[in-house]
């Protein structure tokens, strides 16, 4: 037998999407990012069912949740802007065109140039997606380190990119 809680999410869920589509929309601002904020929602609601109190507000909830997850997003974001770029980059190699092929080889160049531990930390970061937490056992550092580390090669390869 079904979770009373999870029957209500998921009856609930029709008549909630067009109001978190909205609110996701105010919060990303891009339509893209606001049905991946949304579908994400939609997730941490089922999985989280658990701590949902049958009959209580569920729109609220389902709120909390979608800020508490933007906030991580953008939280996220903030700390990898760089990454998001890498990634980008990465993704888009099969359908690059010549320009872009060369900014990605150039940008790999001027990886390889970073000392080792930072290569090491940008790698792992960026093309392996470890978290900070992670990276820092993998490495067996401080995670201080790893951001200090981080950091260092972010501001190299700004200077020498632009």
């Amino acid at each position: 037998m079904k979770d009373p809680a999870r029957i209500e999410i998921e009856e609930a869920l029709d008549t909630l999407l067009p109001r978190l589509w909205r609110f996701a929309v105010s919060l990303t601002r891009a339509g893209d990012h606001a049905e991946d904020l949304v579908q994400a929602t939609c997730l941490r609601m089922l999985e989280k069912a658990s701590h949902y109190k049958p009959g209580t507000k569920i729109d609220r909830w389902a709120f909390t949740l979608m800020v508490n997850l933007w906030r991580s997003e953008k939280r996220r974001k903030q700390v990898v802007q760089f990454g998001d770029d890498f990634d980008r980059d990465v993704a888009d190699e099969m359908q690059a065109t010549p320009e872009t092929a060369a900014e990605h080889g150039r940008l790999l160049r001027e990886i390889d140039r970073l000392p080792l531990a930072q290569r090491a930390v940008v790698t792992l970061i960026f093309g392996e997606g470890y978290a900070y937490r992670e990276v820092a056992e993998i490495l067996d550092i401080p995670i201080g380190t790893v951001m200090s580390r981080l950091y260092a090669a972010r501001k190299t390869l700004k200077a020498v990119i632009r």
